[in-house]
């Protein structure tokens, strides 16, 4: 029978310094706390369903530029 694995805080970060990335995750947190600042500062508010639907435009455009790269596209 299989055990369940328990994921902590503690063993993300220290994944997350041992794969050589934790100054690429500082930097992205940074990143999101300004310009969530930025954004509340500038009155700017966005519903979770715009959100999704430009994340999700996004990723067919990431899809679309990976297919290119291959030949595909």
């Amino acid at each position: 029978m299989l055990k369940s694995i328990t994921i902590t805080p503690e063993y993300i970060l220290n994944q997350v310094k041992l794969s050589l990335k934790l100054s690429e995750t500082i930097e992205g947190i940074v990143t999101r706390q300004i310009i969530k600042i930025a954004a509340e500062d500038a009155g700017i508010e966005a519903k979770i369903e715009e959100l999704q639907k430009a994340a999700d435009a996004i990723r067919v455009i990431n899809q679309l530029m990976v297919l290119r790269k291959h030949g595909l596209g």
